[in-house]
């Protein structure tokens, strides 16, 4: 099982506004509820798998 990290980020309020912003879209969108931290988690994976990729394609 993979361990679980707690990450704090401080984030300024404008971008708070517009991830609620976005948030909101993707609801109405998708047609169920959607908040921004399940879009900040998404981002932070995504960001993630990126970096993973990035750092394979820096070895070769």
């Amino acid at each position: 099982m993979d361990s679980v990290k707690i990450l704090t980020v401080d984030v300024p309020d404008h971008m708070i506004r517009e991830l609620e912003q976005m948030a909101e879209r993707e609801s109405k969108r998708l047609g169920k509820g959607v908040t921004a931290d399940q879009l900040a988690k998404k981002a932070i994976r995504i960001y993630i798998r990126h970096m993973k990729e990035r750092q394979k394609e820096n070895l070769r």
